[in-house]
């Protein structure tokens, strides 16, 4: 007896996004009676995160309660077997098919290591495209503006007699003000900030401004970012920002820089045992490349109090609206301290991305924190590689670590290297559109600046211009390109890219072939002062007469033929990104600036979990996730009912923008809460200051826009929680709270009737006792107190008929204990 097939194959690695499925296959070497099954822990995400969680916390084992046996469906022949999975959950995800013969105990398994299923938030599916922005520069110091020699002089003078100069800051504000140019024209995706934390002014500042990787509080913002009014905190003005990020569609991720703090940090000062020390016990100082980073205080990631500090530095943030980090030197941070974070961050905020920044580090540690530790995405090294060979070299390498661990992320240029435009116009034309057109669903990236052609390198410890506002830019040209990896399908996730070029000069050629046929070549002259030419076989890109159409120029495009191949002549630093047939992005009207293609995503994964939930099953049997999410954005109370098989009341509770602001909503345990708005929004139940269920909308057919929020409650008391809602509405992102009653889950559950001195402090609960013939009595616990025209020891309506208001008997009762002359008041204490 043995297994001939297992498909997906033993021992692969695969990407996925939210909303996908997965089809498993298993062939016997002939038939045999017995069951096929699957081993995973697909679809149990949050006890794998619990599980870690506890082992720090609590120090409790990892018993990988996670895992569980699904059975396979077995095809006539009885040698066949399959069975499609849905990927519902964020995470990373193990699985592996045997077949246990009839009688027997032992299963029997195909040679080979578990299968590798990694699945990205719905958000990443396409055009992840981010702009890096130093508030600091946004400022006085947007435009090249010469300073006038005279401040200069005095400036001068200033340090010379030890005075701490530090000029005026950019604000979030006015980053705010360019946002329109950064999301609306140019159409990046991500507004990726560089560290925004305070940062030491005068002792062990280094540089005119202090680096903002040197933070000295990290649940704080430099004040130095935001404009002073009488109304709003820096903290607040943060806020406003991300809103209006949001507003715009866009998302929002924070650099946090956890390895190290700037020199009397608040760790530092509180917590000087979590750092790291040298020989001598001076404190330690980070270092790369051969550089010691002298402004910066490593931290030893030994004390396990210091990993529960840092996962609620990023939940922090996450509560702030912040959608993603970029992990600077996460490298440097412990395996198990990510592991740890991650699985925190994702219990209250599934849909996080985190962005390694592990340049300088070994690849095996990169490969291993995507994995293992499940960080989203790390850089790539492309924006240092420059000729063909190089790229022959390290393209391939890249793009199997993007194929089986995450995507890497094609910075054009990042803040640490000198200007692109420093070496010409063309030249930084030319590496932007090879970082994007190379990328992994449109994972690509600038720094501000680059679309001005600003030649002043991104100094950290200052606030250089970046030539704001210049007449020769390429901004047209990068909004070209953010449509095309937004909208083409072959810059989606997953898309086969390789390499194709077969001769030539310093050129070179990459094939990017979707399912649907919209197959394209880039090609790119990595010479900038000399032409061209690339050629590839006819048979990779079929072209009846040699004639395509260049997307980015957005014009017909001859080829040649030679032999068997296809030549594309190519001027200097030019670029193509070639398509049998024309293509034009869709300029419908549409009430978002979210790419359709991560809509799509999104109503594929709600549909898809509420499935799931509501049917009790780990598998698609008799449906499809297309159809399922069809169903749901046509009518979702139909398709409510049609999946619970009952009325909708029976499994739903509906909550409706703005309606619903000012009532307290009561949530039966086992029920979704279903939000209904006319417009777009983000919407999260706490419990306390713990998010228990986060979803953004999505929009219906006829135009509304719902979410379903679930949150577990096995208790025997109801517990209120807090509905938050940031709705998009106009431009402007506005946010409101709701109180929500989630009633008990237990068929034994009783009134409360007796509470502690604790239960009581700070709460308004009241006892209401009526007896269906008219008479009532709403009394707070607080004897004496009176709240409402409601309350009542004794009430009664004393029409027989009809409703009318209640004559109140008595109103509140106060008691006193007396002993010997002494009299105590009976309080709540």
């Amino acid at each position: 007896m043995s297994i001939t097939e297992h498909l997906p194959a033993p021992g692969t690695r695969s990407i996925h996004t939210c909303g996908d499925t997965v089809v498993f296959r298993l062939t016997l070497g002939h038939a045999e009676m017995g069951t096929a099954w699957i081993r995973t822990n697909i679809g149990h995400a949050h006890e794998h995160r619990r599980e870690i969680i506890e082992h720090v916390e609590l120090q409790k084992p990892i018993l990988s309660r996670d895992w569980h046996d699904i059975p396979m469906q077995a095809e006539d022949d009885g040698v066949h077997f399959h069975l499609e999975v849905p990927l519902a959950e964020v995470g990373r995800f193990e699985a592996k098919a045997f077949f246990l013969p009839e009688g027997m105990h032992d299963p029997l398994w195909p040679e080979g290591d578990n299968i590798v299923f990694k699945v990205e938030p719905t958000s990443s599916v396409c055009g992840n495209t981010l702009y890096t922005a130093f508030v600091r520069q946004f400022g006085p110091h947007m435009k090249n503006r010469e300073v006038p020699p005279q401040r200069l002089e005095t400036i001068k003078q200033l340090d010379a007699a030890g005075y701490t100069v530090i000029p005026k800051s950019g604000t979030f504000r006015k980053l705010m003000g360019a946002l329109d140019h950064i999301i609306g024209t140019m159409g990046f995706r991500i507004i990726q900030l560089l560290p925004i934390h305070p940062v030491p002014t005068t002792y062990a500042r280094m540089g005119r401004f202090g680096s903002p990787f040197a933070s000295i509080d990290f649940f704080d913002v430099d004040p130095a970012l935001a404009e002073f009014d009488r109304k709003t905190t820096p903290l607040d003005q943060f806020g406003e920002f991300v809103d209006a990020v949001h507003a715009r569609d866009a998302r929002v991720f924070l650099d946090l820089p956890i390895n190290h703090t700037g020199w009397a940090s608040h760790l530092q000062i509180h917590h000087p045992d979590w750092f790291a020390r040298n020989h001598d016990a001076s404190f330690m100082s980070p270092g790369a490349w051969g550089v010691t980073w002298e402004d910066l205080s490593e931290l030893n990631y030994d004390h396990r109090e210091l990993w529960q500090y840092m996962a609620d530095v990023f939940l922090f943030w996450c509560r702030r609206g912040v959608d993603g980090f970029r992990c600077d030197a996460g490298y440097m941070v412990p395996l198990p301290v990510w592991e740890y974070i991650v699985a925190k961050v994702r219990e209250e905020y599934p849909e996080t991305l985190f962005l390694l920044e592990g340049l300088g580090g070994k690849i095996s540690v990169t490969e291993s924190l995507l994995d293992r530790a499940n960080l989203n995405w790390a850089y790539s090294e492309i924006f240092q590689v420059y000729d063909r060979r190089q790229m022959e070299h390290y393209l391939p390498q890249c793009q199997g670590i993007t194929r089986t661990h995450g995507p890497l992320i094609h910075f054009a240029e990042t803040h640490d290297n000198s200007r692109l435009a420093a070496e010409s116009q063309p030249y930084a034309q030319m590496r932007c559109a090879l970082a994007a057109l190379f990328s992994e669903a449109g994972a690509f990236g600038i720094t501000n600046g680059v679309e001005w052609f600003s030649t002043a390198k991104v100094d950290v410890h200052g606030a250089p211009p970046m030539n704001w506002g210049n007449p020769e830019n390429q901004v047209s040209w990068l909004a070209q390109i953010n449509t095309i990896l937004e909208q083409h399908a072959a810059f989606r996730n997953g898309v086969p890219q390789r390499l194709v070029h077969q001769d030539g000069s310093n050129a070179i050629a990459l094939l990017r072939s979707p399912d649907n046929g919209d197959t394209v070549v880039v090609a790119v002259n990595l010479d900038c002062k000399s032409e061209g030419a690339v050629s590839w076989a006819r048979s990779e890109f079929y072209l009846p007469d040699g004639r395509c159409h260049d997307l980015l120029a957005k014009r017909e495009r001859a080829l040649t033929p030679n032999a068997e191949n296809w030549v594309c002549a190519l001027a200097p630093a030019e670029v193509v990104c070639l398509s049998p047939r024309e293509w034009e992005p869709d300029t419908t009207n549409r009430t978002s600036l979210v790419p359709s293609a991560v809509i799509l995503q999104r109503q594929r994964a709600t549909a898809l979990s509420l499935y799931l939930r509501w049917t009790g099953n780990t598998v698609l049997t008799d449906t499809d996730a297309d159809a399922l999410a069809r169903q749901l954005v046509d009518d979702p109370t139909a398709f409510c009912e049609a999946i619970t098989k009952a009325p909708l009341q029976k499994s739903v509770t509906t909550w409706r923008w703005p309606e619903d602001r000012e009532r307290t909503v009561m949530l039966p345990a086992h029920h979704s809460l279903l939000i209904r708005s006319a417009a777009p929004f983000h919407a999260e139940l706490r419990n306390g200051a713990s998010r228990v269920a986060v979803e953004g909308s999505i929009e219906s057919m006829h135009g509304e826009h719902i979410a379903f929020l679930y949150a577990e409650h096995s208790g025997n008391v109801a517990r209120e929680l807090t509905l938050g809602m940031a709705v998009r509405d106009s431009g402007i992102c506005r946010h409101a709270e709701g109180a929500i009653l989630q009633l008990p889950a237990s068929a034994a559950s009783q009134i409360v009737t007796q509470l502690d001195r604790e239960s009581l402090r700070g709460t308004r609960r009241y006892a209401l006792l009526t007896n269906n013939r008219g008479a009532m009595s709403q009394m707070r616990l607080e004897w004496g107190e009176i709240e409402s025209q409601y309350d009542c020891l004794l009430g009664a309506n004393l029409d027989a008929e009809v409703p009318v208001d209640r004559h109140i008997a008595f109103t509140r009762c106060r008691a006193w204990l007396v002993y010997r002359g002494y009299s105590q008041a009976v309080t709540t204490d």
